[in-house]
């Protein structure tokens, strides 16, 4: 929307292009101003690397994911080295070679992305799980206590 709307749809987003973001990037600014706090259940465990896109590593914003990410209690981050996982199917192989043995050794549970093309590669060739940061999230909160620490917000 931030880019692509003007170029390939002709749609002129001038006037709400700087306030467009990710829901991560507007999450963390609101839990770092204090505007919202969040608390994690107590019981939540799991194993996960983080692929950063390419894409968000042009635009410095996997800083965000990993903010709000290591919040999370019972929560083992690796953060993969950043690798394209590929795309194109007939190059995508070689090109994510490298991602996919580093998710391979990082022995993570699932795969956190932002990228839903990067789910879709990484999942076909590893076979192992991918989740967006946000839905992590929403599994780790403690819900009644997440609300509790924010009511009248």
């Amino acid at each position: 929307m931030r880019d692509e709307y003007p170029h390939l749809l002709g749609i002129g987003n001038a006037g709400v292009r700087d306030s467009l973001m990710l829901a991560v990037k507007f999450l963390w600014e609101k839990v770092e101003a204090g505007e919202v706090k969040l608390a994690f259940r107590e019981d939540f465990k799991g194993r996960y690397a983080y692929h950063t896109a390419c894409h968000m590593q042009k635009l410095g914003w996997p800083v965000y994911t990993l903010r709000l990410l290591r919040l999370i209690p019972g929560l083992e981050l690796s953060v993969l080295e950043q690798e394209c996982c590929g795309i194109s199917y007939e190059y995508s192989q070689k090109i994510g070679s490298k991602l996919f043995a580093l998710i391979a050794e990082s022995g993570a549970e699932k795969v956190v992305t932002e990228c839903e093309t990067c789910k879709w590669q990484i999942e076909m060739s590893t076979g192992t799980p991918v989740v967006n940061p946000v839905s992590l999230l929403a599994e780790a909160l403690d819900l009644e206590k997440t609300a509790a620490l924010n009511n009248g917000r």
